[in-house]
């Protein structure tokens, strides 16, 4: 699908597709695999930065990128492609649209931290301390909060047709109303 347009490639079996949650074990296993470093504090940061293995992400086309009290803006060049990808194909199907990117990657502290506030977030290692994952919320769409079901499905299926394609896993996060997405 690299290069072709959402619009040309749409069928009746995106159009019917069902958005399903991969199991987060699947998630790990990718994050170890494109990112075996673990991000523990900010001097990682600063040495995987200077290498190019993370880069910074700033609003693109199709997309918005929130501000960020557990983490940065930073994601690998891997995953940025990804949420480009996504993000343009996004824009182009709904007419202009865009979603907002509430979560990216965090420092082992980061992630402890969030862990005392947020129920959904997980006590072990995230995905999101690898620099692989980005969280998408389905309840923020062009700058207004609030449900709008005619973008999540266009995203959904999105997603749907993505995790098909095998360039990533994806899971439904209902208490903190976005899906996590992990590239593979």
């Amino acid at each position: 699908m690299r290069g072709v347009s959402w619009n040309t490639v749409k069928t009746e079996k995106v159009k019917a597709s069902r958005f399903r949650s991969n199991a987060y074990a699947l998630h790990r296993e990718s994050a170890n695999a494109l990112q075996p470093d673990l991000i523990k504090g900010e001097s990682n940061l600063k040495i995987l930065r200077k290498q190019g293995r993370l880069v910074w992400v700033e609003k693109g086309r199709g997309y918005r990128v929130a501000s960020m009290n557990y983490g940065m803006p930073l994601l690998t060049p891997e995953a940025k492609a990804l949420l480009e990808r996504l993000g343009t194909s996004f824009y182009e199907e709904s007419g202009g649209s865009y979603f907002v990117v509430t979560s990216m990657t965090r420092t082992v502290s980061d992630q402890k931290r969030l862990t005392q506030v947020n129920g959904n977030a997980t006590r072990n290692v995230s995905t999101h301390c690898h620099g692989v994952s980005f969280d998408i919320s389905y309840t923020r769409f062009n700058g207004k909060r609030g449900r709008n079901p005619k973008l999540q499905r266009t995203l959904e299926q999105m997603l749907s047709e993505l995790q098909r394609e095998g360039a990533l896993y994806a899971i439904y996060e209902k208490n903190v109303s976005c899906f996590h997405v992990t590239v593979r």
